[in-house]
């Protein structure tokens, strides 16, 4: 079983390919592994290109097969881009979690396989589709490139199981991948969303920002419908009939928000309020993690150790044994 991280462990576990063990990094510092991911996949990117850059440029000097090899590399970078696009539209406020994913990879590869297979085929039937002259070639790249893609999300028969329509051909398979990335994507994006909620939240009371934090949050909103602010308030309405402690009303507060503001609207709110929203001592809740129990064992020591600084006695109002004097010198 994966062993739990440190804090200060996060970077080594920014591109860790145990779930577990990256899911912690992501709770501890979200941004940092972002900032990682990020720097990754730009870094990946550049070598592609330097890579495909350097490849056209030898054949193209040497006139070595040039005119197979532009078309080859046209349609892999048209069909990644594709493939790509799709993932990102999918996850716009988490790329690196999606591209970087064994799923995501997968995803994409295979979207440039078909296109290169698509060109294949093309050549060797000899299809022009009705173009002439200079206008052939690109015509077979822009056809291998975006219609495979239409030929792999097609079915070839649609087969009713229960009451769902389940189609039977290539789009099964990208079916899979796609929802195995969104469930790869969505763990990571899980500990991402509590560990900023729990960095926003941690020292906020509940009863004094549960009317006031959604008012802001949604007033920072433009494009917010009138039937998502319904939606938010009947969910939040749920929360304050339910008997919980503050802290986690609080964080469950910051996570219905979250998902429909994002959590820098989130944060942007709480620092509009002010102090208006947060406990009246911090520790209430950070460090009693919603636990009254905490506090009121707190209170106790204190109230044992906080004595008269000149009493001899161990602890006041209470049977004493005198303190033995010091011998005579």
């Amino acid at each position: 079983m994966s062993e739990a991280i440190q804090p200060a462990e996060v970077k080594n576990y920014s591109l860790a390919s145990d779930p577990y063990l990256l899911g912690q990094a992501v709770f501890y510092d979200p941004e940092s592994v972002r900032e990682r991911r990020r720097r990754v996949v730009k870094i990946l990117i550049a070598e592609l290109l330097f890579v495909t850059a350097g490849i056209f440029f030898f054949t193209m000097i040497f006139h070595w097969h040039f005119d197979q090899v532009w078309r080859y590399e046209a349609v892999g970078l048209l069909g990644a881009s594709v493939g790509t696009a799709e993932l990102l539209s999918r996850y716009k406020d988490a790329p690196s979690w999606v591209l970087l994913s064994v799923p995501g990879i997968v995803y994409i590869s295979l979207n440039v396989f078909a296109s290169l297979l698509a060109l294949a085929v093309i050549q060797a039937f000899g299809w022009t589709f009705g173009a002439k002259g200079d206008g052939i070639a690109t015509t077979q790249v822009l056809v291998a490139g975006l219609g495979s893609m239409a030929l792999f999300r097609s079915s070839l028969l649609v087969v009713k199981v229960g009451s769902d329509d389940v189609g039977i051909g290539p789009s099964s398979v990208l079916s899979v991948l796609m929802a195995a990335s969104d469930r790869s994507a969505d763990r990571l994006r899980a500990a991402d969303r509590a560990g900023r909620v729990k960095e926003i939240m941690g020292d906020v009371s509940y009863e004094k920002a549960r009317d006031a934090l959604p008012t802001v949050a949604v007033a920072l909103m433009q494009n917010l419908s009138a039937a998502e602010v319904t939606a938010l308030t009947t969910d939040l309405d749920g929360l304050k009939s339910k008997k919980l402690p503050d802290y986690t009303k609080s964080l469950l507060l910051g996570l219905k928000l979250t998902n429909m503001v994002s959590t820098e609207v989130l944060g942007a709110a709480k620092r509009s309020l002010g102090d208006s929203i947060l406990c009246a001592k911090q520790h209430d809740t950070a460090q009693t993690n919603g636990d009254p129990g905490v506090k009121e064992r707190a209170e106790i020591a204190t109230a044992v150790v906080d004595r008269d600084p000149d009493s001899t006695f161990a602890s006041n109002d209470m049977p004493q044994t005198p303190s033995t004097p010091d011998p005579p010198d």
